[in-house]
């Protein structure tokens, strides 16, 4: 039996609402995600915010880094006239266990108060820690996160599948890689699935003939920038949203 290709709502869904936004995980959760990615920086009162960018410039109506603002001063800009910046708390009692979350570290020293969060919110009612996964391009940052949190699952992020990437992968007992996709070698690949390794691939758009290659060597999942309504009536077969 042919296995299925799981797709995550990367950032929400992009186009409408903006990614990052309450709004945009909120629609995604009605389209049916079963896994949302968000990123974090923290800001200069200490709060984690869902915003992918180190600064506010591009995404909203202000200027500055993200951690030269208060909260309460980052909930004074506006996304497109209208949405504003999330806290990373605000997110989480959105989708209240309704998804798993992948927590990509953005910033720097987000590492701490990340994994305190993650245990606040073991805690409570609807979630447990093996629904949240800690990814990062930051190498440091993982293996910072990982000195302080064996708990929480970790997920290294690459642009390039690589003997390092594995290296890495082992030294913080990652649950999975997450590669660019079309930069993936089969004999890395297989090594990676053979050391037990969960491989996450991400990229704008699969096609299907990449989507079924990936089916031959049990990728598990692959996260999309595109909206989820696209995803869910892409060619690529047997597709399942989680």
């Amino acid at each position: 039996m042919k296995k299925k290709i799981q797709f995550i709502g990367l950032n929400g869904t992009v186009k409408l609402p903006p990614e990052n936004t309450l709004e945009s995980i909120q629609k995604t959760l009605e389209l049916g995600a079963k896994c949302i990615e968000v990123n974090v920086h923290i800001c200069d009162s200490g709060e984690l915010v869902v915003i992918k960018d180190s600064d506010v410039d591009e995404t909203t109506n202000g200027m500055g880094e993200v951690e030269d603002f208060t909260l309460e001063e980052l909930k004074k800009l506006r996304i497109q006239d209208q949405y504003q910046i999330p806290s990373l708390k605000e997110v989480l009692d959105l989708i209240n266990g309704q998804a798993k979350v992948i927590i990509e570290l953005s910033g720097f020293g987000t590492s701490n108060a990340v994994s305190a969060i993650i245990k606040e919110y073991a805690k409570k009612d609807n979630w447990k820690r093996k629904m949240f996964l800690v990814t990062s391009f930051n190498w440091f940052e993982l293996v910072d996160f990982y000195s302080i949190d064996q708990k929480t699952r970790i997920g290294v992020l690459t642009k390039k599948l690589t003997k390092d990437t594995l290296s890495l992968a082992k030294t913080v007992a990652a649950f999975s890689i997450h590669p660019k996709n079309g930069k993936l070698k089969q004999k890395l690949l297989e090594k990676a699935i053979k050391n037990g390794f969960k491989i996450k691939p991400w990229e704008a758009e699969i096609p299907v003939f990449e989507a079924e290659a990936l089916e031959e060597v049990e990728v598990k999942s692959i996260q999309e920038r595109t909206p989820i309504e696209e995803v869910l009536i892409s060619p690529i077969p047997e597709v399942a949203v989680s």
